[in-house]
């Protein structure tokens, strides 16, 4: 896509390729990834930004000859210069910089001329030289062109206008251009192009060309929201976030951690080089957005000229704020890692000059109410004070735009105790208070949260006399957190002098809900409480236009996590979807939003089973940051559920370990016990010393967590999962397993019932295969309908000596072989090894031989796997080849002679006739062409070896 065109111009498509490695200002980058990340990794993968910047600029000579490229911040202009130079081959290149000349008539030409040629030292001089250059076909590369003095910008523009010479302009903006080069634009004589923003549609495609797969919406959001799109940040961000671990390049995909405080840092050295490429008007402009985070439009045209600011939205410098204003009303800087450059580098007296110069002239211009959030931490970071009832205004905007840094530093700023000049006003100190508790939920941190409102208590919710305006939006704060951390919100909610069972410790925490003014919510908690998901949603759906908003989507929060868990799936996910669009159409409740998002995954997680279904859910998590580790959590949770599932458990316990990390920290969702049952799990499939040290530390933080405070939906599975953790299933362990699923079934907690039953029937207990062969018959398709599939293969051909063999079998039940087959396609291949394994022992049994299926698909399954697999490995270990035999196997596909595979071998004919008759026998072939076509394709010495163990 070409840019603005000015009047009567022309512009040139930019274009995709490679360049060399050049950070955004042109210094080298290391760009080196980290030593156990996957081939697609910095080292190996072309830069998405430097193949655009390098592409655009060489189509613009090769296509035109010659033209002005704008490259936004001047970020990659260095790979321009390189691409350009490729370009002129063997024609002799020359560099002409702006002022370098010192402003006399063609003194930059000569400046240029005299580096290279010392005789070059005056007009005529550097007029002849230049002539000749043309004559050689010279590319004349122009940086700084606004600072060129007026004979060599007029002597550049004519030989780029004639063609005499090919001239590659290299501007940061349309106003950085000497009169002579803007004049050609403007009539169109002169072409230009600009280094466009890649759109988050084609980021994604580039990536995922680079990493094999389709990249997740939250690392695509992340990428793309640092860098504006713009190409050589990309590449900026993706390294740094790299060679800081923010960014991890994954088996099944990256993983972009929610904690970005490292890749800040990480930035720091490149900081100085992205405000490089602004002077003068622009530079302000950059720097005053950068510091006020969001401006209005009007308020920049007060001080600055309408054609700047114009221009540096055009370039992507600026950017509208999105969200439901009119486009040009508010602004912001386009990538977020330019406004870390200015907060970074801007010094303390800087910035209190640049508010007293601009930023306190914002209260003037018309606007809504974000630019005067943002006008207001700004002046709190220069002025230091603010009044309490101020701070909790612009505090409770600010997270109602997610805006929670900003929330936080203002609350930061009120005393504990009353200050001179601020009277104390109790309800405005409780107000601070439900707002630092909402700032740090915000965070993810839940037990922060619940300890501000616990000390507060007595204060939110008096016992006598009416409930303070902070103690209704404290209650309902609290019971959004319940619907996560049911005890200890509701021992906050009603306090804790009342120990005893959880219905006691509910009933009185909604006793002060109701005090506090609530009314929905309570009746649909009590309802939840016994068990009556239907009465629940009628009450939502008859008193929901009575209440407030944020109380009837609490509500909706409560009814669609339960019903969507328990019994109704589908019921549960109709809600939560509901909800999302309600919340998203009302807006101001970002943390809400998150709620809903993770709870629809988590059913959709221990519900669903097809891995294409958990990915693409997963991608839509978020197109914006994860602003706290509970969203980090379901997130890996989700890719740790989905490896375990394909019998990947390295990635299964990676993404486990990294949920871990992050719910050890803040653990939002109540998830961290559900991480380290998982880590367990994992690790008790694996053999190597590093899984079995991660499994041992999981078990122990198990055995010393409180899990009374674990999300309640999954309170059993993560019981049951840490059973696998004591090893692969024994019968014992199912056993045991089984006992748990039906103490969830108890409960009505039917997802935990479904995952654990799968859980025991893997393990081969006949109770869990039966109650497996039950399910199909009254609940439909998804995790219920896959566990019947599993219990039926492995339940089929108990008195059938040769069921399924060769594809035979009059059966009406499904072939276990199609069943085995149909879960590797849904890349559910724990399940289909679980019934080739079976199925491998069942016919094998007294000594019988296999079918040529069965061999054919394990051989199948263990060449496609990338990981060691505990089951492969224990599995018809017979048909495992040595290197030599799969080296024979292949010279006998190939219609090689016996001497001739003896010679390349290194053995006699007679030892390779022998080693062939043993083949023959151990398969149960009858000749050569049969071992061939039995086991020829599998037998690839050059193919990599994936089924390397761990």
């Amino acid at each position: 896509m070409t840019g603005q065109s000015p009047p009567g111009a022309g512009g040139v498509s930019g274009l995709t390729g490679t360049a060399a490695a050049m950070g955004p200002t042109g210094r080298p980058r290391d760009t080196a990834g980290n030593g156990e990340a996957a081939s697609a990794t910095g080292s190996d993968r072309p830069g998405v930004g430097r193949s655009t910047v390098a592409r655009t600029a060489a189509g613009l000579l090769t296509t035109e000859g010659s033209g002005v490229l704008v490259v936004p911040g001047l970020w990659g202009a260095e790979t321009a210069v390189t691409a350009a130079e490729a370009v002129a081959g063997c024609a002799p290149v020359l560099t002409v910089t702006g002022g370098a000349g010192g402003g006399g008539h063609l003194g930059d030409l000569v400046a240029a001329l005299h580096e290279s040629d010392p005789a070059i030292d005056s007009a005529d001089t550097a007029l002849a030289a230049w002539r000749a250059l043309g004559a050689r076909g010279a590319v004349v590369i122009v940086r700084s062109a606004a600072g060129l003095d007026t004979a060599t910008g007029e002597a550049v523009a004519q030989a780029a206008v004639v063609g005499t010479h090919r001239a590659l302009v290299v501007a940061g903006h349309f106003d950085d251009l000497c009169e002579p080069l803007a004049r050609r634009v403007s009539e169109g004589r002169l072409r230009w192009s600009r280094v466009e923003q890649l759109a988050p549609t084609v980021l994604a495609r580039v990536l995922a060309e680079q990493c094999g797969d389709a990249v997740p919406s939250v690392v695509l959001g992340r990428i793309h929201a640092l860098s504006g799109g713009h190409p050589a940040l990309v590449d900026l961000v993706i390294d740094a976030a790299e060679d800081t671990g923010v960014l991890t390049f994954e088996a099944d995909g990256p993983v972009w951690r929610w904690d970005e405080d490292a890749l800040r840092r990480g930035l720091a050295d490149e900081f100085p080089g992205l405000l490089d490429g602004f002077d003068g008007v622009h530079a302000s402009i950059v720097t005053c957005t950068g510091l006020g985070y969001v401006l209005r439009t009007s308020h920049l045209a007060q001080q600055f000229a309408p054609r700047t600011i114009a221009s540096l939205r055009d370039t992507g410098i600026l950017v509208p704020y999105p969200g439901p204003y009119p486009r040009t009303a508010l602004v912001q800087l386009g990538a977020t890692v330019l406004a870390w450059a200015v907060q970074e580098t801007v010094s303390l007296g800087e910035d209190v000059a640049a508010w007293y110069d601009f930023g306190s002239a914002g209260g003037a211009a018309t606007g809504g109410g974000l630019a005067r959030i943002a006008l207001g931490a700004w002046r709190l970071r220069v002025e230091r004070t603010i009044a309490p009832a101020e701070a909790a205004r612009l505090a409770e905007g600010a997270l109602a735009h997610g805006w929670h840094e900003t929330a936080a530093a203002l609350l930061d700023a009120v005393p504990a105790a009353p200050s001179r000049g601020h009277p104390d006003d109790a309800g405005v100190r409780l107000t601070v208070a439900m707002l630092r508790a909402r700032a740090a939920w915000a965070h993810g941190d839940a037990d922060g949260a619940l300890r501000i409102l616990e000390e507060k208590r007595s204060e939110l919710w008096p016992a006598e006399g009416p409930t303070p305006r902070a103690g209704k939006h404290a209650a309902l704060l609290t019971l959004h957190l319940a619907s996560f951390h049911r005890v200890r919100a509701f021992e906050v909610l009603g306090g804790a002098q009342w120990a005893g069972s959880l219905r006691t410790i509910v009933e009185h925490g909604l006793v002060t809900a109701r005090r506090a003014g609530l009314s929905l919510l309570p009746d649909v908690i009590v309802a939840l409480m016994d068990d009556d998901e239907d009465l629940a949603l009628a009450l939502v759906q008859r008193q929901g236009l009575s209440v407030d908003f944020v109380e009837e989507a609490i509500a909706r929060l409560w009814v669609g996590g339960a019903a969507g868990l328990r019994s109704a799936h589908d019921v549960g996910r109709q809600v939560l979807s509901s909800l999302l669009d309600d919340l998203e159409r009302e807006g101001g409740l970002p943390n809400l939003v998150e709620s809903t998002r993770a709870i629809l995954l988590i059913i959709t997680m221990f519900v669903g089973w097809r891995a294409d279904d958990l990915r693409v859910n997963a991608r839509e998590w978020n197109l914006g940051r994860l602003w706290h580790p509970g969203a980090h959590t379901v997130d890996q949770l989700i890719r740790s559920v989905v490896s375990m599932q394909d019998d990947r458990m390295a990635t299964s316990m990676r993404a486990a370990l990294s949920a871990e990390d992050a719910a050890a920290d803040r653990d939002a969702y109540g998830m961290r016990a559900v991480a380290l049952s998982m880590i367990a799990g994992a690790g008790s499939y694996l053999r190597d010393e590093r899984a079995r040290e991660h499994e041992d530390a999981a078990r122990s933080a198990l055995a010393g967590l409180d899990t009374a405070d674990l999300f309640p939906h999954l309170r059993y599975f993560a019981e049951g999962m840490a059973l696998v953790g004591s090893g692969p299933p024994t019968s014992e362990v199912s056993a045991q397993i089984v006992a748990v699923a039906h103490r969830a079934a108890v409960y009505g907690e039917t997802a935990q019932h479904q995952q654990l039953l799968l859980l025991a029937i893997l393990g081969g207990d006949e109770q869990a295969i039966h109650e497996g062969l039950m399910l199909g018959t009254t609940i439909g398709s998804g995790r219920a309908g896959m566990i019947r599939m599993l219990a039926e293969a492995l339940a089929a051909g108990a008195g059938d000596s040769d069921g399924g063999r060769d594809g035979a079998g009059g059966s009406e039940q499904a072939d276990p072989l199609d069943t085995a087959d149909a879960f590797v396609t849904a890349r559910t291949r724990y399940l289909a090894h679980t019934v080739l394994a079976a199925r491998w022992a069942r016919e094998t049994a007294g000594g019988a031989a296999a079918s040529h299926r069965l061999i054919r698909m394990l051989l199948r399954v263990n060449g496609e796997s990338t990981e060691y697999s505990w089951l492969l490995d224990t599995t018809a270990p017979e048909l495992r080849l040595s290197d030599r035999e799969t080296v024979l196997v292949k010279c006998l596909h190939d219609g090689e002679a016996t001497g001739t595979i003896a010679s390349r071998l290194g053995l006699s004919p007679r030892t390779v006739e022998g080693i062939i008759s043993r083949l023959l026998t151990r398969f149960g072939v009858a000749n050569r062409l049969e071992l061939v076509r039995l086991v020829g394709e599998f037998a690839d010495p050059t193919a990599p070896k994936t089924t390397t163990r761990s």
